[in-house]
């Protein structure tokens, strides 16, 4: 016991030094500045709080754009205007394209075959993600070939909200299954009915992971934690191989059906292109890789997407005579009974211009995926070493008065001139550059058909004594609303 206690008497003290002589920042030339922090926690205070993307944004305006935090063991430079987001993301790109080994993604035994999201800038990595680009694309990402597609699981929503009979429910795990059977359908060749417990317990799992992800996170800031029992780390790791070994299912039964370059889906071609280079397990496209790349594509591909439209359900609750505009457009526009399709996207303009306003309110992952330096370079006229974490703030960019009118307010209007939609440079709510959100089309798409769909059949309603959803942000890197419950009836 009392080597114990002086065991962690000495931890304290290294630390205690360590963060007096760092914490200020000075000791690295040019630093950029930051708030002063505690001894040992430094300033994990600003990300104990609901409010925390206000205060970011606050220190961003106070520190002209970009300043510092430190955390533990982990220095970190935040971005949260959109000038210096386009100099790190568009003019440097290569310079800020790399990723910490902090992130879930780069920490759960795929260091050495990491998927899309969690690659550096080697050109293993480079040429992972055009392949995954060109064979995404090949399969119809984000073309209008995926219209069929997205409009069946919009009519299997419609079709799961009719049977609630105009009774209360969450809406969350309908949307989740839809956007998920999206993406499914193109990297694992097949969807899944609704009550699929695999798929549940996937998406679950999924929903679950990104939560716990800013606490994962802490075992790298304080080291000493992932020793603790039930600690981030270990419940991250208990997620990621729950996943992998439903994937690795489906992988090893398209081993047995495969038919050499007749690709059916994101799999078959990766086994194709496994084919036709070196099978070790240190290949480019390894098989302990690809189970990795799928993760990604699913957690990139549908977790903020079902999130989003649970924030335009919200909105609807929230703002009637927005949902009522959109009623009145959809009937002038598509008739009483017709399905919406991609060829009315142009004439819905306050439809688009609602989803868009939605993104800009709630972003769709507001501190971005961290980037690193990946050699020293500069940014807002400060040096950035090698190795630095960078934090790109989209939240403080889509909040930013000084770009949006009426910031605070939800307004739609802001998107449309002249009868048609605008949308201006510094709207990024899937980032921008080499690293931005290979599933941006694809997302925009199933957010269009999806919600249009469902608003042509459906008043959304506040559930009788029930309070308007909370608009709180839930403390995680997606931004997730409290869970609510709505009532859907039939205009049809």
């Amino acid at each position: 016991m009392i080597a114990f206690v002086l065991g962690v008497f000495a931890l304290l003290t290294a630390a205690c030094y360590w963060w007096a002589s760092n914490s200020s920042g000075n000791n690295l030339n040019n630093f950029p500045p930051g708030p002063p922090g505690l001894p040992i926690v430094g300033n994990l205070f600003l990300f104990a709080t609901s409010s925390r993307h206000t205060v970011l944004r606050q220190y961003g305006v106070k520190f002209g754009g970009i300043f510092s935090t430190i955390t533990g063991t982990q220095r970190v430079v935040w971005v949260t205007s959109y000038k210096l987001f386009r100099e790190a993301m568009i003019d440097r790109t290569w310079g800020f394209a790399g990723r910490p080994d902090s992130i879930f993604f780069k920490d759960q035994s795929t260091i050495n075959h990491p998927g899309i999201i969690a690659s550096g800038v080697e050109e293993s990595s480079k040429a992972v993600r055009k392949f995954a680009l060109i064979t995404l694309r090949s399969l119809g990402f984000g073309k209008r070939c995926m219209q069929d597609c997205i409009l069946q699981e919009a009519e299997n929503v419609i079709t799961e909200f009719r049977e609630k009979k105009g009774e209360p429910f969450n809406p969350r795990n309908v949307v989740a299954l839809a956007t998920a059977n999206v993406i499914a359908s193109i990297t694992l060749g097949k969807t899944f009915k609704y009550g699929d417990e695999g798929m549940i317990v996937v998406t679950e799992k999924i929903n679950l992971g990104i939560k716990q992800i800013l606490i994962a996170a802490r075992d790298k800031t304080f080291p000493f934690m992932k020793y603790l029992p039930n600690s981030g780390r270990t419940i991250m790791a208990e997620i990621f191989y729950s996943i992998k070994g439903f994937l690795n299912k489906i992988i090893d039964d398209h081993r047995t059906t495969h038919v050499p370059n007749e690709p059916r889906d994101f799999i078959d071609a990766w086994l194709d292109q496994n084919s036709q280079v070196d099978k070790t397990a240190d290949s480019i496209y390894s098989s302990e890789r690809l189970p990795n790349v799928l993760i990604d594509l699913f957690a990139g591909g549908f977790e903020t997407t079902a999130t989003t439209f649970q924030w335009l359900f919200a909105m609807m609750l929230h703002y009637p005579e927005v949902q009522k505009k959109i009623h009145e457009e959809l009937d002038r526009v598509v008739g009483a009974s017709a399905e919406v399709t991609l060829d009315q996207r142009e004439a819905l303009v306050y439809t688009e211009a609602v989803i868009l306003e939605t993104l800009r309110v709630y972003p769709l992952i507001p501190f971005a995926v961290p980037h690193q330096a990946t050699e020293d370079t500069m940014l807002g006229g400060y040096v950035i070493p090698k190795g630095t974490q960078v934090m790109m703030h989209l939240y403080s960019v889509h909040h930013d008065p000084e770009l949006w009118e009426d910031v605070e307010d939800f307004k739609p209007e802001r998107f449309i001139k002249d009868g048609k939609i605008v949308v201006p440079e510094y709207f990024v709510p899937f980032g921008a550059g080499r690293r931005s959100c290979i599933g941006e089309q694809l997302a925009r798409k199933e957010l269009f058909l999806v919600f249009a769909n469902v608003l042509s059949n459906f008043k959304l309603e506040l559930p009788s004594g029930a309070q308007l959803p909370s608009l709180e942000l839930m403390q995680a890197v997606v931004l997730y609303p409290k869970p609510f419950d709505i009532v859907a009836k039939s205009r049809k």
